[in-house]
Parts: C-alpha cells; structure tokens; sequence
C-alpha cells in the first residue's frame, strides 16, 4: 500500500498581499508550479490582489484574514497610505523621519495616520491550515510585509516554521520604528530558535530623522529592509520521502538566490532512493541538473589557509622583532608549500580555466531565466581562482 503521491507544487504564503505583491519572486519558467496564498486585512486588497493574479495567469488563493497570534482581538488601523496600515503605530521618535518617495518626502508619522480603525480576530498560521485542510496547502514558503507584526505572525505559526516551512523572506526594522514592535534582532533569534539560519539581506532602506532643507540633507540613517532565512538541512524533519522533498525546495530557493554550495549541502543530504519523477516541474529540474554538474565538476579548490599557512607563519603576521634565522626559516618553509602548491595549480590547469570561465554552469542558470545568479557566479568563480593563483605565486616568489 503506497502513501499519499508527494506535491510537487511549490507553495507559496504571503501575509500583507496588497496589490498582488509577493516576497518570492521567480521567472516565469517556474510559475506552473506556484501557487501563492495571499492575506490582507482590507478585504477590499485580497479582492484586487485575486484580479490582478488572475490577469497574470498565477495560480493564487486570498484570504481576507488579520495574521498574527491566534484567538487575540486587534484594532487594525487603515493608514492614510494603506501600504503603512498595520495594528501598530509608529514610535514618536520616529514619526518625523521620512523616506525620500518618488521625488516626495514620505514622512512616516504623516503617511501613517489612520483613516479608520476596524477590529478584527487575529487568525494564526498553524491554526488556518489546519482547519481548512485541502482547501489551503500548507507553505514552503513564508513572506511577511506586515509593518510591525511580524513577531505575532512568527509566533502563530511555529509548527509550520517547525515543519513544513523551507524560507522565509520578511520586512525588518533596526531601530524601533514601530511603538513594541519586533526589530531585526528579534526576528532573528525567533527563526534561530526554530532552525533556520539568515542568508542575506535581499535590500537595506534609509531613513532621515528630519526633514532638512534642499542643500543641507545627508544619507540618513539605515533602518528597514527585506531578511531572508533559509532552514538549515540538517534541520529538515520528516520520513525519507518529505525529506527529500524538502530538501529539493530548500536547494531551489537556495539556487534563486546564488547560494550554490548551501544547495550542494542540502543535496548531499537527500536520502538514497528517492529520484525525481518523470513529470517534475521546472524547478526540480534545475535543482537535478544543478546536482549533476556539480558531480561532474573535477574536484580543484583554492588552498587551505592552513596548507599555506604554518603556525609559526600565521603567529608571525603579529610579531615584531622576529629573530632573523626564525623569519628565514619560517620564509623558506612558505615558499616551499607555495612550490608544492604550484604543481598542483600546473596539473590542474585546465580545469582552473574552466572554472574561471563557470560556462556551463552559468549556461545552465541562464536557461532557466536566472540571468542575475548567472552572473554573479561568473564573477565569484573569476575572482576566486584568480585569488588563488595570485597568492600561490606571491608565496612562491618570497
């Protein structure tokens, strides 16, 4: 008797789905296999959000639901810009700061004044796709634009993050823009907690304390952005099948953001006797393909700093006065690990050019429509090999 057939789709939720926007982003060669959910407090957003889906061909589902801590009553602010409306209020110190917007000053104590106030019954994560079963598949993804809620989000839906949850992008503050809620700090060790580790900053905004006059204005301070985590595979949970499921998720999204060698982990991971079907859809594909290059590629890496490095050497960058018998010792010792190396580098010449070059593996992430990934590995594959050959021949010439 065989178990349920494993969803190949990817799922993606999206909490504040204001006008069809979506914190995970994928050329199009993907969108057979996405489905994204979106919620929005304002009702009247999730109905725009399902109109302008279904006019771009995605697969989307909208729920007119206030996210964040089960069971809790909410006063939720429609804000003079419905872009800020959230159930929290800018802090004081903040509300004449302002976000230079389209040639206007977006003055955040202006933008985020509210035009009505509804109460509403927070829904939790955890608690939605439970009760509404088949009806809302449970996400692979996670993406909150939520101005200043994010932490009761996280927090209604721990057994998903737990368990079904592969990356989660959201809005974060620095400083305390919002009066009691949550900054990067926080987020950050909520997710640590739950096994996930942060990947990047996808974008980093400014915002300027005051409104100076034209001649006078500077940077402003960093404050807000887009996070990402992704779930350390070793933290995958499930049979031998979801498992291997998860892992090609977590790999695919890993590959979207140029995180080649965090997706070769995943992939070492999977567990034996789990192939691809014969209908995989698109991203899987990449994910299989990726693999098998990866097999394929000879096994050539810089050297170690601890093959180039003896102690005495690494213990001397600082020292003063190295006696001068010790400083020829430790200099000789250099350049013949240096020499050593240079065999190596002659050997494998024509495998460092290829890897220079990356084609074939940036030809692979063009085909699929990723042409920024593509050419940022093109350019950490030239820097690195040519990193590597400077510093054997600096070592090696003394």
């Amino acid at each position: 008797m065989t178990g349920p057939a494993p969803d190949l789709r990817l799922i993606h939720h999206h909490v504040g789905g204001r006008a069809g926007d979506t914190g995970f982003n994928f050329p199009t060669i993907f969108e057979p296999a996405l489905v994204r959910v979106l919620y929005d407090a304002d009702a009247s957003s999730t109905e725009q959000a399902q109109a302008q889906s279904a006019s771009s061909g995605r697969t989307t589902i909208t729920r007119p639901y206030f996210i964040g801590r089960p069971g809790a009553k909410q006063a939720f602010q429609i804000n003079y810009d419905p872009y800020t409306s959230s159930i929290r209020k800018i802090a004081p110190e903040f509300s004449g700061s302002y976000v230079d917007v389209n040639g206007t000053d977006y003055v955040m104590g202006e933008v985020t004044q509210p035009l009505r106030t509804v109460e509403i019954d927070a829904r939790g994560l955890d608690e939605l796709v439970r009760t509404e079963g088949e009806r809302l598949p449970a996400p692979d993804l996670l993406s909150l634009d939520t101005e200043g809620s994010e932490d009761d989000i996280l927090a209604g839906a721990r057994e998903l993050l737990d368990d079904r949850v592969v990356a989660l992008t959201t809005e974060i503050k620095f400083n305390p823009v919002y009066a009691d809620g949550p900054t990067f700090g926080d987020i950050f060790r909520v997710m640590f907690e739950r096994g996930f580790v942060f990947c990047e900053f996808e974008h980093v905004g400014r915002l300027t304390p005051m409104r100076g006059r034209l001649g006078t204005r500077g940077r402003g301070l960093i404050a807000f952005g887009d996070a990402i985590f992704l779930k350390h595979p070793a933290n995958i949970r499930g049979d031998d099948a979801t498992r291997a499921l998860k892992l090609r998720k977590l790999a695919f999204v890993a590959l979207t953001r140029a995180q080649l060698e965090f997706a070769q982990l995943c992939l070492d991971l999977l567990p034996e006797g789990h192939p691809l079907p014969a209908d995989a859809p698109a991203y899987l594909r990449l994910v299989e393909q990726f693999r098998r290059m990866c097999a394929m590629t000879p096994d050539v890496k810089p050297w170690r700093f601890t093959e180039a490095y003896t102690p005495e050497r690494s213990e001397a960058r600082f020292r003063s006065g190295i006696p001068e018998e010790e400083a020829r010792r430790i200099a000789e010792e250099t350049r013949r690990r240096a020499i050593a190396e240079t065999g190596k580098i002659e050997s494998a010449k024509l495998d460092l050019a290829h890897a220079a070059g990356a084609s074939m593996m940036v030809q692979l992430f063009e085909r699929y429509g990723l042409a920024d990934v593509a050419r940022v590995i093109a350019e950490i594959q030239r820097h690195q090999v040519q990193g590597y050959l400077a510093s054997v021949a600096e070592m090696s010439a003394g």
